[in-house]
């Protein structure tokens, strides 16, 4: 103590208590939340945790931490409060099965856990047992998953140790609001199946909102749930500890099973891996992927994201609406392998180095249809990438239009887009297939737009102006020249 003592007015500075005016005061701190906590759990002099309830009597003391937490949680009444002041260092596990509310406190995972299985709190009820009606709330707490000063190297192939912030179990409603996600070799926040059958949702309402997740390898891995907000969070550094090259990462997964109403908006995300972690100034692979999951609505909205191998990668017949995100620096700015009867219009893709908007198909049974790709803007500034805009094999029944390529010199061409199945003002039509499309438009196979498609049709002698009517299901020609 007493490093600093004129800077502050007079007061020691106490490099392990930091305080601006002085040393903090927990003793002061202790008495405040007493007042507004049902139990406090704080760290005494010592390096022990201890827990009183809120007219100051103990609960439980211990070097164990996790343990005093167990005793506080349980200590704690139906839709209490626990708050925490200190750091505690956790080698043990916290279960919470009541509705309950965690403020506070810095929670950081023993290195000498090793291979063993951990997450910090686990909150839910277990397999064949009922939701846990009553929300659960995490509150500017700070998750250190310290995988920085762990010997075993994150491989999961290999079967590493599942190191987990905050396993969620069966409950109904739990919510992530101003919390830290720090160096965490898997899941930040593992939304998880408990009964594993399709049509069991596990999860009705998951909000994180506010949250800060800096070198995480999986942000926010979410299987069978109703509904869930992953907004106004900020991400820096999407890898812990694990070889980029062999080992794919994302910040947010709709894994699994079924996974419902989806919001992501708001977010800003930086994949690049931040000075003082392994693999410093490498890259993530996405920001939000789509697993396994059924998705039926999902809104990607007003996202800043960067540095990643592919910026969105909505895969596989969800429907989404993605719609003004700023994409840079990225390989691949949206990857919509066969999504369907989606809307991608108004982002700004920049900087990126394969292709701006990557839309395509695997099969008859998975591909790119009934979509909207319309007033998106591609710049790749001083890339060189594949393609602004490639929807090819197996992209049928799209319609894309009005979007701006800008300031490009690429490998190919700047779109590579099959015009005998979709409407696009990319090209020049022939007679082959302005009659295909009419075909199609007979079918009802084109989805109805508040954008009429302005096709070029050129008839070996030639050149028209072709207004498609999709809700006449008519195309009118006026020649040009």
């Amino acid at each position: 103590m007493g490093l600093l003592v004129s800077l502050y007015g007079g007061f020691d500075y106490d490099m392990e208590h930091r305080g601006v005016y002085g040393p903090i005061d927990y003793d002061r701190m202790r008495n405040i939340a007493l007042k507004t906590a049902d139990v406090v759990v704080y760290l005494d002099d010592n390096g022990n945790a201890v827990a009183v309830d809120k007219h100051g009597n103990k609960i439980a003391e211990s070097t164990d931490h996790a343990s005093v937490w167990r005793q506080a949680v349980e200590a704690a009444p139906d839709h209490g409060v626990v708050a925490g002041l200190g750091d505690f260092l956790f080698k043990g596990q916290v279960s919470i099965t009541k509705p309950l509310t965690i403020v506070g406190g810095k929670f950081v995972r023993d290195p000498s856990i090793g291979t063993n299985s951990h997450s910090f709190f686990n909150v839910g009820n277990n397999k064949g047992e009922p939701l846990l009606d009553g929300p659960v709330r995490f509150i500017n707490c700070y998750f250190d998953g310290n995988e920085r000063n762990i010997s075993q190297k994150y491989t999961e192939a290999a079967g590493a140790p599942v190191h987990v912030g905050v396993s969620v179990l069966r409950a109904r409603k739990v919510e992530f609001i101003g919390n830290v996600f720090k160096d965490m070799a898997r899941e930040a926040i593992w939304i998880t199946c408990v009964d594993c059958e399709s049509g069991i949702i596990d999860h009705e309402e998951i909000i994180i909102v506010d949250n800060y997740f800096e070198n995480v390898a999986y942000g926010v891995t979410a299987e069978a749930y109703d509904k869930i907000i992953f907004s106004r969070n900020i991400v820096k550094g999407n890898n812990a500890n694990g070889d980029p090259g062999k080992h794919p990462n994302y910040v947010f997964s709709a894994n699994y099973l079924d996974c419902l109403e989806t919001v992501f908006t708001e977010n800003i995300i930086d994949g690049m891996v931040p000075d003082g972690y392994p693999y410093a100034g490498t890259v993530g692979r996405t920001a939000f992927i789509r697993g396994n999951a059924a998705i039926n609505k999902a809104v990607i909205a007003n996202n800043i994201i960067s540095n990643f191998s592919i910026g969105l990668y909505p895969i596989a017949n969800g429907r989404y609406i993605i719609i003004g995100n700023y994409i840079s620096d990225v390989g691949t700015g949206i990857n919509a392998w066969s999504v369907k009867n989606s809307l991608i219009a108004f982002n700004q893709i920049r900087r990126f180095s394969g292709t701006g908007i990557y839309a395509t198909g695997a099969s008859e049974e998975a591909r790119f249809e009934h979509n909207l790709v319309a007033f998106n803007y591609l710049d790749p500034e001083d890339k060189t990438p594949d393609y602004a805009i490639y929807v090819w094999d197996y992209a049928k029944h799209n319609i894309i239009v009005g979007n701006v390529i800008a300031n490009a010199t690429y490998n190919t061409a700047w779109a590579k887009i099959w015009l005998d199945v979709n409407l696009s003002d990319v090209g020049v039509y022939g007679t082959d297939q302005l009659n295909t499309i009419q075909s199609e438009l007979d079918a009802g196979l084109y989805p109805l737009s508040p954008w009429i498609p302005h096709l070029l049709y050129y008839d070996g002698t030639y050149y028209y102006l072709v207004v498609v009517d999709l809700a006449a299901k008519k195309m009118y020609k006026v020649q040009l020249s």
